[in-house]
C-alpha cells in the first residue's frame, strides 16, 4: 500500500511536469520582488511621508552610563535591509532614526533629549525585528525623568493672552524666540530664513 501511494505520486508529478505545471505543494510560488523605491542621496525628502515608529526607553538609574531606546512595533524585517536605509545621527541634544522602504514605508524617530549625551561613545544595533539605541549619558549623575524634553508654554496661559491683546507682534516675535532656543538645527535654519 505505501508503494502505491508513491507510486501514484510519482505519476501524478511526472505529468504535471509533461503538462508544464508543477503540482509540488512544498515549493513556494515565485513571487517577483517589490523594486525598492530609489532615494538618491539628492532625493527631496519633504515629499516622503514620514511614520513614527512605536518605541520604548529605559534608564539603568544613578550613576550608570546608558540610556536604551528601544524600536520595535512596526519595524518587522528591519535588520534584512541593507545598511544604507537605517540611518541614526546623533548630537549631544537629539537623535535621530530614519529607516527608508520597510514593506514600502519610511519611519522617522527623532527626539531632542532631556539631558547631554557623548555621541562618540553611544550605539546601535539592528536586530532583525528592532532597532537599540544605546546612549551614553555625558554625566552618569543625572537621573533622567524622562527621554526628551517636553514642551513648555513661554509664559502662563494669561500673561500670553494679555500680551497678545497688547502686542499681537511682539507676541508673535518671542514665540518665535522660543521656538529658535528650543529647537533643533533644522528650526533654526527656518527661523533664520524667514526672518531674514
Amino acid at each position: 500500500s505505501q508503494l502505491e501511494f508513491q507510486r501514484s505520486r510519482l505519476q501524478k508529478q511526472m505529468r504535471a511536469k509533461q503538462a508544464g505545471r508543477a503540482t509540488n505543494t512544498s515549493a513556494k510560488p515565485i513571487v517577483p520582488a517589490k523594486q525598492p523605491l530609489a532615494l538618491s542621496a539628492a532625493a527631496d525628502e519633504s515629499q516622503i511621508i514620514w511614520r513614527e515608529p512605536t518605541f520604548a526607553w529605559s534608564e539603568p538609574g544613578y550613576g550608570k552610563m546608558n540610556i536604551s531606546v528601544y524600536i520595535h512595533s512596526g519595524i518587522e524585517g528591519v535588520g534584512h535591509l541593507p545598511r544604507d536605509q537605517v540611518t541614526v545621527k546623533l548630537t549631544e541634544q537629539n537623535f535621530e532614526v530614519k529607516i527608508r522602504d520597510l514593506r514600502g514605508k519610511h519611519f522617522r524617530l527623532q527626539r531632542k533629549l532631556l539631558h547631554p549625551i557623548s555621541p562618540l561613545r553611544s550605539s546601535y544595533k539592528v536586530t532583525t525585528n528592532q532597532l537599540h539605541l544605546y546612549l551614553a549619558k555625558k554625566d552618569p549623575s543625572k537621573v533622567w525623568g524622562s527621554l526628551h524634553r517636553q514642551w513648555k508654554p513661554p509664559s502662563s496661559e494669561r500673561t500670553a493672552f494679555k500680551a497678545e491683546k497688547d502686542d499681537p507682534m511682539g507676541s508673535l516675535w518671542n514665540l518665535m524666540q522660543d521656538m529658535y532656543e528650543e529647537g533643533d538645527d533644522k528650526t533654526k535654519s527656518l527661523i533664520k530664513k524667514a526672518v531674514h
